[in-house]
């Protein structure tokens, strides 16, 4: 008997072993809602709260620093980073987030939806930015409030600060926060967070204000400095909504002078 190369039977009938299959793929991500992920962020934003915008991956930001934005092919377009978000601004204050459409924002701005989503990567990415620049130029009276020499003062700016932002000649009326807070469902959460960490900031910035008044003995001993925070802003939120509803300047003049009359924690004078 001679041996020879050709494969036995049974190796001509067995299965080739399967290639090992590489591990599946996926761009799913974990799901959040409302402001799940802002605690880790508040103190972040009220060390910021001098209004200056937190870092961002922002390609045109980056581009306009040099007059272009070389985002497409061909001959590059000159912007304006300011005017681009004052635009983007003035529409989701109008319509929210949810309402504002990709072509009113490319509409708004002059910018094509593919250069917005260049520069930007998404809607919420805009909105970001728009958010910071809100905090910058209409919030501004914000952080010039707390520098009032008194806890009275302070509450006056800030209060006669939220009545002229949300009522302006050039912007519609309301607050552009209370409508981002407002948004629903889950492609608005990204959106929704970010006001939800303004406004936390804000009110640990307002809050830190009423503690030092309260070690100075400004403010009684007796009033916890979050809750006259938070009352403020009940306030100034309140009165955004009805700003929204049709009320005047001149109504909202009135109901802030009513809340002046006598704040809270002050003693009644015979």
């Amino acid at each position: 008997m001679t041996a020879t190369a050709a494969p036995s039977r049974a190796r001509r009938r067995a299965m080739p072993s399967p290639i090992p299959r590489e591990p599946p793929v996926t761009s799913a991500t974990l799901p959040f809602s409302g402001c799940d992920m802002v605690n880790s962020r508040i103190l972040e934003w009220a060390f910021k709260m001098s209004c200056v915008p937190r870092p961002r991956k922002c390609y045109l930001e980056r581009a306009l620093k040099n007059g272009r934005t070389g985002m497409a092919k061909g001959r590059p377009r000159e912007f304006d980073a300011e005017q681009a978000l004052s635009a983007a601004l003035g529409v989701f204050w109008a319509k929210g987030y949810e309402g504002a459409t990709m072509a009113d924002l490319s509409a708004a701005t002059g910018l094509k939806p593919g250069s917005i989503y260049g520069a930007f990567g998404s809607k919420a990415g805009l909105f970001g930015q728009v958010v910071d620049h809100y905090a910058r130029t209409v919030f501004a009276y914000g952080p010039q409030a707390v520098e009032a020499g008194s806890i009275r003062e302070v509450v006056r700016r800030w209060l006669k600060g939220s009545v002229e932002a949300t009522t302006g000649a050039d912007t519609p009326a309301g607050c552009l926060m209370v409508h981002g807070a407002l948004a629903t469902g889950d492609a608005a959460s990204e959106a929704k967070a970010e006001v939800c960490t303004r406004r936390a900031a804000g009110e640990v910035m307002l809050t830190e204000r009423f503690a030092d008044a309260r070690r100075s003995g400004d403010l009684p001993g007796t009033v916890e400095p979050r809750d006259a925070a938070r009352y403020v802003l009940a306030l100034t939120e309140g009165m955004a909504v009805q700003a929204a509803y049709g009320a005047s300047r001149a109504d909202l003049e009135r109901l802030a002078e009513l809340a002046l009359t006598r704040l809270p924690w002050e003693q009644e004078t015979a």
